[in-house]
């Protein structure tokens, strides 16, 4: 668990685990750093390419103007990003401008989670996703964690250690 840094990263892995098992073809991941190894999770996928705007990656890729042609992509995986994103709409119409016909998504946005990262903008609920995932199927809604892990994934931030001063 220490190599997974938290308890929401560990329930982020085991989502991964069994979502990814069965994912075909070319895999992109949005927001990635190669130091998750998330591709080990995606044994199935002909090709897996790590994308963010910085840290450590494959490649360059800003989600919310992708340079990928329209119905391209087998599947999309979006790991603790969207909520980093200012204009996450954008960012979710290009993965369904992208994605395949059947293609997959498979997306993590944290709730009941500290403030965390540089940019830190958006919190989604359950009740967010049949809205702003039109035109997607959505197979499964998993809730990561629970009191315990929401607990301690906040007891163990130090305090201001991210805030902003305006």
């Amino acid at each position: 668990l220490s190599r997974e840094r938290s308890l929401f990263r560990h329930y982020q892995n085991l989502f991964l685990e069994r979502y990814g098992a069965d994912v075909v073809g070319e895999v992109i991941e949005l927001g990635g750093e190669r130091g998750y190894k998330h591709e080990r999770f995606f044994p199935l996928a002909t090709k897996f390419r790590c994308t963010n705007i910085a840290r450590e990656h494959d490649e360059y890729l800003d989600m919310t103007a992708m340079t990928l042609s329209s119905a391209s992509v087998d599947a999309f995986v979006c790991v603790s990003v969207l909520e980093h994103v200012f204009d996450f709409r954008a960012g979710v119409a290009e993965i369904q401008r992208t994605l395949k016909p059947g293609g997959r998504l498979l997306l993590v946005v944290p709730f009941a989670f500290p403030y965390h990262d540089e940019v830190d903008y958006w919190r989604f609920s359950a009740d967010a996703f049949p809205s702003l995932l039109t035109g997607f199927r959505i197979d499964a809604i998993a809730h990561l964690g629970g009191l315990f892990s929401t607990i301690s994934d906040n007891l163990k931030r130090p305090k201001d250690r991210l805030s902003k001063r305006f």
